[in-house]
């Protein structure tokens, strides 16, 4: 019997118009952390953190109120 690797896909989210994130950021990565969820930036900073099971949502609302036009998966 052989163990599955868990490989969650890390959905990318891509900003448009006017935001207050550092500037040239033009995309962030959504990723799970132990206690939640993060936004991450270009250069691996850290944009937003969400606490929890209700982490990824509060990233998600997060970045829509900062211009997100899509979420890459």
């Amino acid at each position: 019997m052989t163990p599955l690797a868990h490989n969650p896909v890390i959905p990318r989210v891509r900003l448009a118009g006017k935001r207050t994130l550092p500037d040239g950021t033009e995309s962030l990565t959504l990723c799970p952390t132990g206690d939640g969820w993060s936004l991450i930036g270009p250069r691996g900073e850290l944009v937003f953190h969400g606490l929890g099971v209700r982490g990824r949502r509060k990233c998600l609302e997060f970045a829509r109120e900062h211009g997100v036009v899509a979420v890459f998966s």
